[in-house]
């Protein structure tokens, strides 16, 4: 071996070391970015657990007193109860494919594991199911903006979301909003792991999207058609490229919808389902207006009930309206590229960009039922999660800082107002018709023949001879006994009897039970001296017919 073969082995076995020191290091970092996404990972999971169960404390705590029964929970506890695979919803013997049956099949499972027949008491079992549906949406939504990389935003979006008391107040009874709203974000945090997705998982995720997109228009339409124009919004303003997955979402969600109906189809008859989908279609556009604050008849308008409930929702309004605004700046932002949106990394990007879509068509859906279609309060329910998510955004986006640090001011007092009306809420009872349930018998004998003049009594009163006549020679020709009234519903224009027959009650008959909520109020009159025949001289001049 020559003399400088050994140096040249020499310095080879050194660069053989350096290699693979420099390939040791390598593999040890790679390893610690591993561990740390492992870490992060599970560290996200359990903050959307807790999150989720503090949703689910602020919804189940008093759940039975703090909400009086609302006419559209006695009507899906009774659905649900009736409810089969095999005969889909039904109320009454009769198919009822008012609204698709997603959310109704959910809770006919619990329903008849329950086992009763009183309506009431399946209200009381079945409220937990949908406070337990709304508390996962929390988690969902903080989840899917923490996975885009805006932590901050998640966090504050989702305690926004859980003690908001407008929310709170559905997740709280038997709706369908519950549900709907659940699908919603996952339909949304779908379509945000679409877009920041590996190309070769992203078709995955795009058929996730699909699916939840089609449950959400399976369980509530309103619901499905604020998704499905987030979708295509989605779809058109995607990069050049990745528009494939958003268009698969978009598909799928109207073959999805499209299953849905033709299962409604085979339960309920093509006549049925077409009547009840054109009758929705005419509410929804605003040609029919049967239902809500524009019905006929009605004597109070949204703007009677926005001071009202100022003190209990001023922290909702803050968000429906400050949110929407910001839902818009973002997607101004992002479309003149300011520095902040410039910043953003690719996913968070994507995930501003989805959600401000998703909160502006919401907003623009409760516009238009507020200027042309049917007005319902539960509508505005559709729009709070989506702004809650951009207002949060918009705070944490902000570059400079002074302004950043008076955005999370603001986003702390909303939290203050929360809390204070989710106190107020649940330390008053508002469960009139449970109070009517528990004294009825002490002042009514069983049997009587009663006439319920609001819609809810007919479902949760039982042990009576029941009917729904609001008019004095009515309560005559059914010898009627006693008369339920809500001075409440008279005053407002809801349910049958008018202000001229609940005069006539309350000056023919004698008042015997009175139950006062803070929202609701029911009043029960003996008039048997009145309809009966020594008083049907006496009933012609009060008719309020």
């Amino acid at each position: 071996m020559s003399a400088t073969t050994l140096p040249r082995q020499a310095e080879a076995a050194q660069r053989d070391d350096v290699a693979t020191d420099e390939r040791g290091g390598a593999t040890r970092s790679e390893s610690r970015r591993v561990a740390r996404a492992r870490s992060s990972r599970r560290t996200a999971i359990l903050v959307a657990i807790a999150l989720a169960v503090v949703a689910a404390l602020l919804r189940l705590i008093d759940i039975t007193t703090s909400y009086d029964i609302f006419i559209d929970e006695a009507t899906y506890a009774a659905i649900a109860r009736d409810t089969t695979l095999l005969v889909g919803p039904t109320l009454h013997g009769l198919s009822f494919v008012l609204h698709p049956p997603i959310a109704l099949l959910l809770l006919a499972g619990p329903a008849q594991f329950l086992g009763s027949h009183d309506v009431a008491a399946l209200i009381v079992g079945l409220r937990p199911v949908a406070a337990v549906f709304g508390s996962l949406t929390v988690a969902v939504l903080y989840l899917a903006l923490r996975r885009a990389g805006l932590r901050k935003a998640a966090l504050a979006a989702a305690a926004l979301v859980a003690l908001d008391p407008f929310i709170i107040s559905f997740d709280s009874r038997v709706m369908l909003e519950a549900f709907a709203q659940l699908f919603a974000v996952l339909t949304v945090a779908a379509a945000i792991r679409t877009a920041t997705a590996d190309p070769r998982t992203r078709w995955r995720w795009a058929v996730v999207t699909a699916v939840a997109g089609a449950a959400t228009f399976g369980t509530k339409e309103t619901f499905g058609l604020v998704i499905l124009a987030t979708l295509v919004l989605v779809a058109c303003t995607a990069p050049r490229g990745e528009r494939r997955g958003p268009m698969i979402a978009v598909a799928g969600t109207f073959f999805g919808y499209a299953l849905v109906n033709l299962a409604m189809i085979s339960w309920a008859g093509v006549g049925v389902w077409w009547h009840m989908r054109t009758d929705g279609l005419s509410r929804l556009l605003g040609t029919q207006q049967s239902t809500g604050f524009k019905a006929e008849g009605v004597q109070v308008s949204l703007w009677d009930r926005l001071l009202p409930n100022g003190v209990e929702l001023a922290a909702t309004y803050t968000i429906l309206t400050i949110g929407g605004l910001c839902a818009i700046s973002l997607l101004w932002g992002l479309l003149r590229r300011r520095a902040w949106a410039v910043d953003l990394a690719p996913g968070a990007a994507a995930a501003v960009r989805i959600v401000a879509i998703w909160a502006v068509c919401a907003c623009g859906y409760v516009a238009y039922a507020v200027v042309f279609g049917s007005l319902e309060e539960q509508m505005f329910y559709i729009a709070v999660v989506p702004c809650a998510a951009a207002l949060s955004i918009r705070v944490f986006v902000i570059g400079r800082r002074v302004l950043r640090r008076a955005g999370i001011v603001g986003v702390v007092a909303i939290l203050c107002l929360q809390g204070v009306a989710w106190v107020q809420v649940h330390t008053v009872s508002d469960d009139v018709y449970a109070q009517l349930l528990e004294r009825v018998a002490d002042v009514a004998p069983a049997g009587s023949t009663l006439a319920v003049t609001e819609e809810t009594g007919q479902f949760v009163i039982s042990g009576y001879e029941l009917g729904q006549w609001a008019t004095a020679p009515e309560l005559i020709e059914h010898d009627v006994d006693f008369v339920l009234l809500s001075d409440r519903l008279v005053e407002h224009g809801y349910g049958l009897a008018d202000q001229e027959f609940a005069d006539a009650v309350r000056e023919h008959g004698e008042l015997v039970l009175s139950v006062q909520g803070r929202e609701n109020d029911l009043q029960l009159y003996d008039v048997r001296d009145w309809t009966h025949p020594a008083g049907s001289d006496i009933a012609t001049t009060g008719d309020g017919s």
